[in-house]
């Protein structure tokens, strides 16, 4: 995998994205290396809190980083390898540990819900990174949403923990976003990006409300991706090399010759 264009010094993501445009081949890679240091955590039975741009770096030999992640906490010990259960944490203790609000608006529509962070949820948090990244603009956008359909559409609300309405840092804000997340309301793809349909079409999965409808892990999703990046769309084989081709080839041909053969034999038994 190539890595991405080298910059002077290190850079937050954010400022990376700003000082010079950057194709989605330069993104992706940098969110590819993320995403291994995320499965590589996951497969020590390591589970983080959200995963935001501002804690995404890019050192100076173009390669990427993470910082300052929080780990969720653990409800027992740990039963085999990988295992991967947390505990329910209170949302407004969340909140309350939250370096920045910025945080909340990477948060899965679980933890809207009041359950702690898992695999699925860093998932979900990778793709809210990586579609600001691609598009930058928030994949959840309550103004976006209101010109669409006007305030009168249905929405979850219902759904989600009381503790976030209670002591939140901006209840009107909070609840915009939550009716957002929970009512996987995504917003789509610019119509004019270059960003190709394979890769939207995994950002979908990986943002979808269920968890059980995203990839069943970060290496799964990581593998999507990757043949992505060679040349090979996710759920399509692998392209054929020159000889597959040819045999291709000699295959329609041979069928051609057999058709041809039993054709003239039915006009000669005429």
């Amino acid at each position: 995998m190539n890595t991405v264009a080298q910059d002077v010094s290190e850079m937050r993501l954010e400022a990376w994205l700003e000082a010079t445009p950057r194709s989605w081949r330069d993104v992706l890679s940098v969110f590819i290396e993320v995403g291994e240091k995320l499965a590589a955590a996951h497969a020590a039975g390591v589970l983080y809190q959200e995963i935001t741009l501002d804690q995404i770096v890019v050192l100076p030999d173009g390669h990427a980083d993470v910082r300052d992640l929080m780990p969720a906490r653990l409800d027992v010990p740990k039963v085999g390898l990988g295992s991967l259960r947390t505990a329910a944490i209170p949302l407004e203790q969340r909140l309350a540990e939250m370096k920045s609000t910025e945080s909340v608006a990477y948060m899965a529509p679980e933890q809207f819900r009041g359950r702690s962070a898992d695999a699925r949820s860093n998932q979900f948090s990778f793709g809210v990174g990586l579609y600001r990244a691609l598009y930058r603009h928030a994949p959840f956008d309550h103004e976006w949403a209101v010109s669409q359909a006007g305030e009168s559409r249905r929405t979850p609300l219902g759904s989600i923990h009381f503790d976030l309405l209670i002591k939140s840092f901006d209840r009107a804000t909070l609840v915009n976003l939550a009716r957002e997340v929970l009512s996987g309301n995504l917003r789509p793809s610019p119509e004019d990006t270059d960003v190709p349909v394979w890769l939207d079409s995994i950002l979908r999965r990986i943002l979808q409300t269920d968890p059980d409808e995203r990839y069943p892990s970060m290496r799964h999703l990581l593998d999507a991706l990757t043949k992505g990046a060679q040349g090979v769309a996710p759920g399509l084989p692998e392209p054929a090399g020159p000889w597959a081709r040819w045999s291709t080839i000699g295959g329609i041909g041979l069928v051609a010759l057999l058709v041809a053969l039993v054709l003239a034999w039915l006009g000669r038994a005429r």
